[in-house]
């Protein structure tokens, strides 16, 4: 897997040593996004989980009493709280719906998607105990006869938001093969991001970017 930055991506990324990853729930955010912080010697901030310790309910709770539109409005202002220097940031799966949120994390620092098929997301979502605590994917969706409507919820979400993933991310890295390859992709490509920081750091601010 190819991780490093060709010079037009380079160019690209924000310049505030902060990195957002999106992609679709399930797909390895929070424990690869605190993995890295560990790693880096960064804050980390889970938006979801953040949220709802700042409301005192669960996703759930704030989806039922105040819609969805109100839940993306919190999560969008939750998003500029959470984006300081020298943090690893895991953003809900919906954070990309709004073109503000797609925009801000493209131009702050660094975005990366973690891409996976239908199928892995969907036995990690049946392995994972807060599963039953979140709101439905999506509503509606039908399915043939004996077929399986969770994967169906997430193949519908995919064509609907992997484009704007792609949109959002300045690096995609395929989440479908052992964790340890997908850290270290997701590492490799985190340092190359921290190297362009550093060179646009003073010199006693750089030596607090990579640890």
């Amino acid at each position: 897997m190819t991780t490093s930055f060709d010079d037009h991506d380079m160019n690209a990324v924000g310049n505030m040593p902060v990195i957002f990853l999106v992609g679709m729930r399930g797909s390895g955010k929070t424990t690869l996004g605190r993995a890295l912080a560990d790693k880096l010697g960064w804050l980390f901030a889970d938006t979801d989980e953040m949220l709802c310790a700042r409301c005192g309910r669960t996703v759930s709770e704030i989806v039922q009493e105040e819609g969805w539109g109100g839940f993306r409005k919190r999560e969008a202002a939750l998003l500029h709280d959470v984006a300081r220097p020298y943090t690893v940031v895991a953003t809900g799966g919906g954070m990309i719906l709004r073109e503000e949120n797609r925009r801000f994390m493209k131009e702050t620092g660094l975005c990366c998607y973690l891409q996976a098929p239908a199928d892995l997301l969907a036995r990690r979502l049946r392995d994972d105990p807060k599963a039953a605590q979140r709101p439905a994917l999506k509503a509606g969706i039908e399915t043939l006869v004996g077929g399986d409507p969770l994967r169906a919820e997430i193949v519908a979400l995919l064509r609907e938001r992997d484009g704007l993933y792609q949109k959002a991310a300045h690096r995609r890295l395929n989440v479908n093969q052992p964790l340890e390859r997908v850290f270290a992709a997701l590492e490799e490509t985190a340092r190359e991001f921290v190297r362009k920081c550093r060179e646009n750091e003073r010199p006693d601010e750089a030596a607090r970017v990579v640890q």
